[in-house]
């Protein structure tokens, strides 16, 4: 059975009205327009969600049980091995043996 168009525009309107979910198809593109608008309208009469009092009680003990005052953050935890490793690898260059002076430089010997 073939829906007509206009039937079908006002089914997805009242679907939406009544909070089912959207269900669209290729065809209904050229009805963009009052679909929208009836999603906003959807939307709007719903009102903001609010958070359940049981979920909201279970967020403050997690945040709670967290520790405040930790002694090293991650980043400075980061930072603090970037900068070892940046000290090894410069003291690796500069501890290494200075190649040997040409001979023209060096004194004579008797």
């Amino acid at each position: 059975m073939i829906e007509k168009p206009e039937n079908r525009v006002e089914r997805i309107v009242n679907d939406l009205l009544r909070g089912r979910r959207l269900k669209l198809r290729a065809g209904d593109a050229e009805e963009k327009e009052a679909i929208t608008a009836a999603a906003r309208f959807a939307a709007a009469r719903q009102g903001p969600q609010r958070m359940s009092p049981a979920f909201r009680r279970r967020l403050a003990e997690i945040l709670d049980s967290t520790p405040r005052d930790a002694w090293m953050t991650r980043r400075a935890a980061l930072v603090a091995g970037l900068g070892i490793a940046a000290g090894a690898l410069v003291g690796g260059v500069v501890a290494r043996p200075a190649p040997l002076a040409p001979s023209c430089f060096a004194e004579p010997t008797q």
